[in-house]
């Protein structure tokens, strides 16, 4: 099945993650932090700087469906397959931190 992982391919994996942030017109220095440390706990902190076009599948998924949703701490998340591409540990890490969001 083909996935549109919302991701734009200009920008790399620390900015996509980022967006919902710079749409809220935040500052950098008031997310950056929080930015990486999401990114490092979902296994993308040595990808940060990569373009999605050169992201595994699972990688790619992680950066989007996860880190991106959550990053802005919304009140309310819908969730679809939220482990459905990932390994049995990074699902287990994912689906703690989408109940602690």
């Amino acid at each position: 099945m083909l996935q549109d992982f919302r991701l734009l391919d200009h920008m790399t994996t620390y900015e996509n993650v980022a967006l919902p942030f710079r749409v809220m017109g935040r500052e950098e220095s008031s997310y950056r932090k929080e930015v990486i440390d999401l990114l490092k706990w979902v296994g993308l902190g040595e990808r940060m700087d990569a373009l999605p076009p050169v992201l595994v599948r699972r990688l790619r998924s992680s950066a989007r469906a996860i880190a991106r949703a959550v990053i802005s701490r919304p009140l309310l998340l819908l969730a679809d397959e939220t482990t459905g591409n990932v390994d049995p540990t990074l699902g287990r890490r994912l689906l703690r931190l989408v109940s602690s969001s």
